[in-house]
């Protein structure tokens, strides 16, 4: 069973070479995790993005909050007028 399709683009290996090399197996440099000038900017825009998230979401609670006591004043008043009768 030596016999090969005419029409294979499969390449013929010679020797078996080891495909590890020494860069392989060194440590990655602060410039390859991290990049050069990318981390500050990347860092400011998620601080920024955190704040004003935080931000609406206090507004969102204080808004309700006030939405709430003020229903609460009213249904107050409301059983204050019929127990008043």
């Amino acid at each position: 069973m030596n016999q090969t399709a005419s029409h294979s683009q499969t390449p013929k290996f010679g020797n078996n070479k080891s495909q590890t090399t020494s860069i392989l197996h060194r440590e990655p440099t602060y410039e390859e995790m991290r990049g050069k000038s990318a981390s500050i900017f990347s860092n400011i825009c998620a601080f920024l993005l955190l704040s004003v998230l935080f931000f609406g979401l206090a507004c969102m609670f204080i808004a309700q909050a006030d939405k709430e006591s003020a229903q609460q004043v009213e249904a107050m008043v409301q059983i204050a007028e019929r127990g008043g009768r």
